[in-house]
């Protein structure tokens, strides 16, 4: 894209530029900047940013490590929903670490049902797990 100075204005320019070149996707030390996400058909921004903060509040320390290390129902978490998960995937591709279905199947249960469950349905079991484990721990206040 041309950035015309005499039509936009220099601080315009200078601030798009940055923008366009500035990482919007932050997994420890690997960062990825809005034209890598484009280059593998990935334009879901806003869930970038919003995967950035919550794997910086689990820590992670590269895409790598995600792809090992964290299992698709970990991130079974609120505001985290199939786009960023979408979004994660594209990282594992440009990194080259392997696809969305690989990292699922490595950590998937060693007793679970043949094939793969939504992401939605995984978050629902997460969701009811942790009202139960809630429940449970109410119930065992009150004795």
């Amino acid at each position: 894209m041309l950035f015309s100075t005499a039509i936009y204005g220099s601080s315009a320019v200078k601030s798009a530029t940055e923008r366009v070149s500035a990482p919007v996707l932050v997994i420890g030390r690997d960062q990825f900047t809005r034209a890598e996400l484009a280059a593998v058909s990935c334009f879901s921004f806003v869930a970038a940013r919003n995967l950035t903060e919550l794997l910086s509040t689990a820590k992670a320390e590269s895409v790598r490590q995600v792809y090992q290390e964290i299992s698709p129902f970990d991130l079974a978490i609120p505001n985290l929903g199939p786009i960023s998960l979408m979004v994660l995937g594209a990282a594992f591709e440009i990194r080259g670490v392997g696809t969305i279905e690989s990292w699922a199947a490595k950590h998937k249960a060693k007793d679970a049902p043949a094939g793969f469950v939504t992401f939605n349905t995984l978050k629902h079991q997460h969701d009811a797990i942790e009202k139960h484990a809630a429940t449970s721990h109410r119930r065992k206040r009150r004795k």
